[in-house]
Formats: C-alpha cells, structure tokens, sequence
C-alpha cells in the first residue's frame, strides 16, 4: 500500500501545472491577447495604407467580348467602301488600358492622416503591452487563490474530522448517561456547519478555476504549489 500511495503523489506532482506553464499558454492563447494582436495587425494596415495613399493610386482596366457574327473595328464610311479595301472585322474584341491618379493638393489632410496611423498604431502596442501586464497580474492572483482556498480546504476538512470524532464521543458518552442530550445535538449542529462549509469551499475552488480556465483559454486541471519566497515569473513584455 505504501508504493501505491507514494506512486500516486509522484504523479500528481508531474502532472500538476505550474503558474508559468499556464501564464506562457495565455501569452499565446487568451482571447484578450489574440484581440489585442487583431487590433495592432489592423493598425499596421492601416498606417501602411495612409503612406501609400500619398504616392497616387494604379489602375488596370480591360475587357473581352465574345459574338457570334463578326463585328467590325472601324466605322464604315463611303470612302472606306469605295476604296475596295476588305473591311477588318472580328467575333472576339477586347481592350486593355491603365489609369494613374494622385490628387495634387490636399490641405495636408493626407499628412495628417499619416500622423494619425502612426499615433493609432504606437497606442495599440501600447494597449498590448498593459493587456499582457493585466493577463500576468489576473493569472497569478486566481492561481494563488486557488492554492490558498485548497489550503483552507484541507484545514477545514481535518476541522470536520475532528468534529465527527467528538460528535461520536459525545454520542457514547450520552448512552452512558454522562452528557446530555443537548450536548449531541449541538456537537451534530456543529458537524453539519463544518460540512456545510467544506462544501462552500469546494464550489468557490471550481469557480476560480473556472475563471482561471477562462481567462487563460484551457480547461486548468490540478496546480502545483508555489514556493513564493524563491518564486520568480519568467514572462517577457514583448
């Protein structure tokens, strides 16, 4: 049985996740930071679109025609047909052309346009830099909540225990006539309060970790505690 029992904490020690573990797979899987990386992508095309803006825009236009009686290329006129020469004609016509536009003078609206994407993209780096800071702060806080309520969890538990086991020894103490019955009654209030509570503590450790879960953008499974005094969290702001 000792084998059995050191076997299982082994696994559940390798298996656990750590906080950096879960704050790296947030760093690439949050919502929060794939729409943060969404809005800097879409600032980045826009501040690229507003510089080119300034250099004019190239268009190509062309088309193709299909019929099914041949088509002349030229307008007939009298001299044309007097002249006996064989008039050019064709089923399939198409034509091709390009077109180049600039505007020559926009009050500087165009430059300020160009500030203004320069400025919209510098906040949403910015923006990304505090929703990483924020996403670090929130992974940690809910992790060690979770630790400290499992802390409390247990506490609680070895208070129940000790609660039923009193509850029991008063219990054998009544049959033998040398406690009351009152005496049962409230150490039986007083276990079922104490269960009541572990009960609480369970439902507010899957709660946090749901909101871990979700915050963090997988299903969080069982966490691994912390040495806080050498602790350090290895994540760069990039």
């Amino acid at each position: 049985m000792k084998i059995i029992f050191y076997l299982l904490i082994l696994n559940i020690s390798v298996f656990a996740t750590t906080l950096d573990e879960l704050m790296q797979y947030a760093m690439h899987h949050s919502t929060a930071i794939k729409q943060g990386q969404a809005q800097i992508d879409l600032s980045e095309l826009k501040r690229k679109e507003s510089h080119v803006q300034q250099y004019g825009e190239l268009n190509f236009v062309g088309d193709y025609t299909h019929y099914n009686t041949a088509r002349t290329l030229a307008p007939l006129t009298p001299t044309s047909l007097g002249a006996g020469v064989p008039i050019t004609t064709s089923k399939d016509i198409f034509y091709a052309g390009a077109s180049y536009a600039v505007l020559l003078f926009t009050g500087y609206a165009q430059t300020r346009q160009i500030e203004i994407s320069n400025i919209a993209k510098q906040m949403s780096d910015a923006k990304m830099k505090l929703t990483k800071e924020q996403l670090v702060y929130n992974v940690r806080s809910l992790y060690v909540s979770v630790l400290a309520q499992r802390e409390i969890l247990q506490a609680q538990i070895s208070y129940m225990k000790a609660l039923t086991t009193l509850r029991k020894q008063i219990a054998y103490e009544v049959e033998l006539g040398k406690k009351a019955t009152i005496d049962l009654l409230k150490a039986k209030s007083n276990e079922q309060s104490a269960q009541t509570e572990v009960e609480v503590l369970k439902n507010n450790i899957d709660i946090t970790k749901a909101t871990l879960s979700a915050l963090v953008g997988k299903k969080v499974g069982k966490l691994k505690s912390l040495k806080i005094k050498n602790h350090k969290t290895s994540i760069l702001y990039k």
